[in-house]
């Protein structure tokens, strides 16, 4: 049967609610829960009970925290402000949470975030606080400010160092391109040797200041990433046929003789990067070259297309191949030649580099050289002019076997 109180007794019996399961858990999660936890005593602020978290953040045993106010645990120069928000809770104020400096027992600090809310336990009117820990987020936050900081600070100096280079560029090329012209007209209106001799001294070292300007403005776009590679798929007789036209002259007031392969060969590329690595090639080319001839090859190989500049210069030493390619470095067996500036080469290893596609060198001293840079090949394309001479043989200068 059931009665009055048995009908009681069942509704007793039923499954807890999530209200009763809390307060019948709640002192557990409080003792394990990672975040430091106490209760404070408003009358004397002291403390009623802490989880181990709280007393292991601070340093001390749970017993100690029972016995100390709770101001020692904050560096003093916070404890006013402290003071000042626990005065506010208790007073029923609505305080936001905010972060101090908290002390551990060794003197070791903490960046601590203080959050709390007023309850009674026991009948007596007390605080339940919680302390995070934000010292490792705060750690980061710095540091990601400071490289931010240091990102801007870089940003901020590679823009002002274009601005310079921008400036200096257009500054000096004027009177570079004024010491030429008068230099033109000097040769117009003299017939003495000497003065067509200080003239060619004149085209000369106008001819080196520009080159060094060129060449720092590249090493300038490489180290500030300005270089961008344009990639697409051209035919490379264009611009081989190009090279030929801007260096034939060259090579012909030098006494050599220039020979540009033609060919139906298209590469994918940056066309400008490109040119402007074999420019520096052939140009090398032509200066370290006391006679013989230099020619640019373009040839199919397993990797794609490769494209050949080759000398009959005094060639470098094979323990000179790798270093060749640093600043301001020269082979030693190309000391009686022109001057350059020394850039040239490390210029064209970098722009290679940038194209992925690194430059390799043969070379032997008295067998002349084969600076290569290979490509990723395209369709080939059809040469316009049917009636152009074939090719030049390759043989035509020293061949090395492939090493490496």
């Amino acid at each position: 049967m059931c009665d009055e109180h048995g009908a009681a007794d069942a509704e007793t019996d039923g499954p807890p609610t999530s209200g009763e399961l809390l307060a019948q858990h709640a002192p557990a999660l409080l003792h394990e829960a990672q975040v430091g936890l106490f209760v404070l005593d408003v009358v004397d602020q002291r403390i009623l009970y802490a989880n181990p978290y709280f007393a292991e953040l601070v340093g001390r045993t749970p017993e100690e925290l029972l016995t100390i106010p709770v101001l020692d645990m904050v560096e003093p120069e916070y404890r006013n402000l402290v003071a000042e928000r626990l005065r506010e809770r208790i007073a029923g104020k609505p305080v936001a949470p905010y972060t101090v400096i908290g002390r551990r027992k060794d003197g070791t600090n903490f960046d601590a975030h203080i959050a709390g809310r007023r309850l009674e336990v026991d009948g007596r009117l007390a605080l339940v606080v919680t302390i995070t820990d934000l010292s490792d987020y705060n750690r980061v936050l710095r540091q990601t400010q400071r490289i931010q900081a240091q990102k801007e600070a870089a940003e901020a100096a590679a823009e002002a160092k274009s601005r310079f280079l921008a400036a200096v560029n257009h500054d000096l090329r004027q009177p570079l391109h004024a010491i030429e012209l008068i230099s033109t007209a000097l040769r117009r209106t003299q017939a003495h040797p000497a003065a067509l001799l200080l003239c060619d001294r004149i085209d000369q070292a106008a001819t080196s200041m520009t080159a060094l300007l060129d060449s720092l403005l590249d090493v300038y776009r490489l180290d500030s990433g300005a270089l961008h590679p344009n990639v697409r798929t051209f035919p490379v007789g264009d611009l081989l046929r190009d090279l030929g036209s801007e260096f034939g002259p060259v090579a012909r007031d030098r006494g050599l003789r220039l020979r540009v392969t033609r060919t139906t060969k298209t590469v994918v590329s940056d066309p400008a990067i490109l040119r402007r690595i074999l420019a520096n090639l052939v140009n090398n080319a032509l200066r370290y070259t006391q006679q013989g001839s230099v020619q640019i090859v373009c040839r199919r190989d397993a990797s794609g297309v490769r494209i050949e500049v080759r000398d009959s210069g005094p060639g470098i030493a094979r323990d000179e191949h790798e270093r060749i390619f640093d600043e301001f470095t020269r082979g030693t067996s190309s000391a009686d030649c022109p001057p350059g500036t020394g850039l040239g080469l490390n210029i064209v290893s970098r722009m290679a580099s940038a194209l992925q596609a690194p430059v390799t060198l043969r070379s032997e001293p008295g067998r002349g050289s084969v600076f290569a840079v290979t490509l990723p090949r395209g369709p080939d394309v059809a040469i316009p002019s049917a009636g152009q001479p074939a090719e030049p043989a390759a043989a035509a200068l020293p061949q090395f076997s492939e090493t490496g």
